[in-house]
């Protein structure tokens, strides 16, 4: 299925789907987003604008491509642009947009289970109110070539280092830019976690502007 054109806007999950408040994309579909917006959705749970289903007996997933259009002010416990599940994809490209979206636990903009390839597009002014992730919260594999993460943020605290991208698996960057270089103040930081899992690898092309920090584990890595 292609979304071209149009709005989304005010869905909510239920009772009975607590997932993707805007687009639910499930175990075994593909959706590309040219255009259009999804703007002010929620989810109780996963997922405020998207939401993206693994289903493990059939090893089934969902794909979501975005070319074009945005997702805006949407809101969720995890994931409040974008959550997506583990064997999962999500890629988004030049002219792609999502901005002011926010979680209350992890991944304002995007929390990723499974695959995210950012080959451009932009993420900014997203937050999280408890945890970390403002922009991306990465516990899959998270491969940045291209695009702008800006605007940023997570709570004070342990979690501040987290505004830009909290890793605690797979992040590959060979271009695009964290933090906004026209603006000092920017506090979307990179922050690398030492979990086992945890690899993080920069080169070609790619920018860091804000501050690029390695902790030691906590509860909540991995």
């Amino acid at each position: 299925e292609t979304v071209s054109g149009g709005v989304i806007t005010g869905g909510s999950s239920d009772y009975a789907h607590n997932d993707g408040g805007g687009v639910l994309v499930n175990a075994g579909g593909t959706l590309t987003m040219t255009g259009g917006s999804i703007v002010g959705c929620s989810a109780r749970s996963r997922g405020g604008g998207v939401y993206l289903a693994y289903d493990s007996a059939t090893g089934k997933s969902g794909t979501f491509i975005m070319t074009g259009g945005s997702i805006i002010g949407c809101a969720a416990q995890l994931g409040g642009g974008v959550y997506v599940a583990p064997e999962c994809t999500f890629a988004m490209a030049t002219g792609s947009n999502i901005h002011n979206c926010i979680a209350n636990n992890d991944g304002g903009g995007v929390i990723n289970h499974g695959t995210f390839q950012m080959h451009g597009g932009t993420i900014s002014a997203c937050t999280t109110v408890a945890f970390g992730g403002g922009g991306v919260c990465n516990k899959g594999t998270f491969i940045m070539s291209d695009g702008m993460i800006k605007g940023c943020t997570s709570p004070d605290g342990q979690y501040a280092s987290s505004g830009g991208v909290r890793n605690s698996n797979q992040f590959t960057m060979t271009g695009g830019t964290i933090g906004d270089p026209d603006n000092e103040n920017d506090a979307s930081h990179v922050y690398n976690t030492s979990s086992q899992e945890t690899t993080l690898t920069i080169s070609g092309n790619a920018k860091i502007y804000t501050c690029l920090l390695y902790t030691s584990p906590s509860p909540r890595d991995g």
